[in-house]
Order: C-alpha cells, then sequence, then structure tokens
C-alpha cells in the first residue's frame, strides 16, 4: 500500500522506512528459513498433538493420556494454534518484492523462539511419561507409532532451534527497530489487503477496519493487561461452552472449567505478548499487581493438573475429594500463589540500589 490523499489507500500504520531491511539484504533470506521453519513446526506439533487425543486408537494407548501431561498437551495445542495463526498472519504480509520492516522480522523471530520453547517443553513432558512408563498396561505397537512420532517431532525441534539461533544472530543489528509495525498493526493491515481484493465491495469494509483501528486497537494498546483478561474470559468461554454442552455439566463444574482456561489463557497472552511486543512496547518490568495476578493465574492450572499429588494441602485424599473440595484445593493454591508472589516483590522492591564501583 503506498501514500495517497484519500483514507483508503492511506497506511494503516506507517513505520520507519530506514529500518527497513532491503530486497537484496542477505539476511532475509537466513531470517525467512529460520521464521517459515518455526511456523512448520508449530502447526506439526499441533496436528500430531490433536491427531493424537482426537483418535481414539491412539489415544487410548498414548503415555501422556494423565494428568499432568494430558493438560499440558491441551495448553498447548491451543496456545500452539494461537501463535502460529498469529505469525502465518505476519508471514502473509512479507513480499519478496518490497523492503520488510525490521520490527516484523524481529517479533516473528522472537515468537518462533517461542514456538520452539512450547514444542520442546511439550516434548520433554511427553518423554517423561515414556521414560516413567505411564499407563505402560495399555501400551501396544500403537503406543510404539506414538513414540516414533514423537521422536521425528524432537528432531524438528532440534533442527528449527538451530535455525532461529543462526537468524536471531543475524538480527542483532535490528534488535532496536522501532514499535511500529506491531501484531495488532499487522492484523489489521492484513484484514485491509483482504477487503481491498473485493473491489467496491470491500469499500465499506475498509472504513470499518480504519475506524477500529483507531478505537478499538487503540485502546488495547493503552490497556493490554485489560485486553487480555476480557480476551481470557471470552476465550474460556467459547472452547469450553462444547464440552460443557455436549457433557451436560451442572453450572458449578462448568464455571470452574471455564475458570481454569480463563486463567491459563490470561496468564499465556499477557506473558507472551510482554515477549514478543504483541502492541509494540518494551516495558522492562510488569507491575507489581500484574504479577500477583499472574501468579494466581498460574497457579490455578497447576494445581489442577498436578492435583493428585496437592490434596493434602486441604487434608483429603483424591479417592474422597469432590467438586467442593477442588475448588477449595484451587483457592489454596492460588492464595498461596499470592502471598509468595507478594512476600518476593516486596523483598525486591525494598532492596538497597547497587553502589557504582569507582574505577
Amino acid at each position: 500500500m503506498s501514500d495517497g490523499s484519500t483514507p483508503a489507500t492511506r497506511p494503516l500504520t506507517p513505520h520507519n522506512g530506514s529500518s527497513d531491511l532491503p530486497v537484496s539484504s542477505p539476511e532475509r533470506a537466513v531470517i525467512g528459513r529460520a521464521v517459515i521453519g518455526s511456523l512448520l513446526l508449530g502447526a506439526l506439533f499441533v496436528g500430531f498433538d490433536e491427531v493424537t487425543k482426537a483418535l481414539r486408537v491412539l489415544y487410548a494407548h498414548g503415555p501422556w493420556k494423565e494428568d499432568p501431561y494430558d493438560a499440558l498437551v491441551s495448553f498447548a495445542i491451543v496456545a500452539g494454534t494461537l501463535l502460529t495463526g498469529a505469525c502465518a498472519v505476519r508471514v502473509l504480509l512479507c513480499r519478496a518484492s518490497e523492503a520488510l520492516p525490521a520490527r516484523r522480522a524481529v517479533d516473528l523471530l522472537r515468537a518462533g523462539r517461542l514456538i520452539v520453547a512450547l514444542v520442546a517443553v511439550t516434548v520433554a513432558s511427553d518423554w517423561a511419561s515414556v521414560g516413567l512408563q505411564t499407563r505402560r498396561q495399555t501400551w501396544t505397537a500403537v503406543t510404539a507409532l506414538i513414540v516414533a512420532g514423537l521422536a521425528v517431532l524432537t528432531l524438528l525441534t532440534g533442527v528449527v532451534g538451530m535455525l532461529l539461533h543462526r537468524a536471531t544472530r543475524e538480527a542483532q543489528p535490528f534488535a532496536d527497530a522501532p514499535t511500529s509495525p506491531d501484531w495488532a498493526a499487522d492484523g489489521v493491515e492484513f484484514c485491509d489487503r483482504a477487503a481491498a481484493r473485493l473491489g467496491r465491495w470491500g469499500t465499506g469494509l475498509r472504513s470499518a477496519l480504519r475506524m477500529i483501528d483507531a478505537a478499538v486497537v487503540g485502546r488495547i494498546r493503552r490497556h493490554p493487561v485489560v485486553a487480555a483478561a476480557v480476551f481470557a474470559v471470552v476465550f474460556g468461554m467459547l472452547v469450553d461452552v462444547p464440552q460443557v454442552i455436549l457433557e451436560d455439566y451442572a453450572f458449578p463444574l462448568a464455571a470452574l472449567v471455564m475458570t481454569i482456561s480463563a486463567c491459563s489463557m490470561f496468564a499465556f497472552v499477557v506473558l507472551a505478548g510482554a515477549y514478543v511486543h504483541q502492541v509494540g512496547r518494551r516495558q522492562a518490568h510488569l507491575a507489581p499487581t500484574v504479577v500477583v495476578l499472574l501468579s494466581v493465574c498460574v497457579s490455578v492450572p497447576l494445581v489442577a493438573s498436578f492435583r493428585g499429588s496437592l490434596w493434602w494441602l486441604i487434608h483429603t485424599k483424591g479417592s474422597a475429594a469432590g467438586l467442593p473440595q477442588f475448588a477449595e484445593l484451587l483457592g489454596v493454591g492460588a492464595v498461596i500463589a499470592a502471598v509468595v508472589s507478594g512476600a518476593a516483590i516486596a523483598v525486591v522492591g525494598h532492596r538497597p540500589p547497587k553502589r557504582a564501583v569507582a574505577h
């Protein structure tokens, strides 16, 4: 898109052209291979885990069918889908015949590293379930096939990790690129380009996009934590509603399941968003209240996943625990997380500043 006199042709979020990587830049090929590799890895990872969970013949004989392994896989599928999808949108904006904004390249590399980290942690958890021979009585030849697929995924994770390491070194000179265009700007730009292909039918859509860019996206940039909370709550409801309806959950159980999903997604969106500069910010630290809130949200899915080893916190056993005890256990874990994180912030915040060393 080029500058013009009408709103329909003006760039949505202009960026500093001097920081762009020109078409002839040698770094572009290295960065491109790493980013595409991370996208393919993310897609393969999500596909592998989704298939092993969706097909009963595979799921019934998988070593990581039980929590905490299964909980991590379920979360990783959603997180991997969101990350890979967000990266794909930005990659589709890259053109071989156009200069590449350095900010877009740097952010994609950071997101690629996050994808590799997510896959690596999940793969390590899967291997732990294999090593500990979890559900050994259900293992068959199908299990060997699943483990073989896991081995291939592990190898590809290492390969993509090396590609990203090399690309990160190549992109080091652009690490301090301007904060524009960010993920939000590229998302609107992607929709704008798609609407432009509709000809006169897309004129109204493009005008609406500019209103959204000015009003909604602007507020998201100013209040990213609030936006993450809204997204997490909506996401928790949308993802869990089908399961709640199909399995006819009672209201207390449905609310608890949605709360766990919302807490997981809030923590992921805030932490991952801060790492990949989702709204263009480079914050040195998060506010203390946000840190405590994040600690609480992280504790909820963790306690839910490891509940089998934590019932002693409320003086009960898994065989005797019901929904009230499960809710109580989550509450106790949340309180402990809030107290520990609050105490840590208080200690760090009251440390005396380091004295300068005279030379």
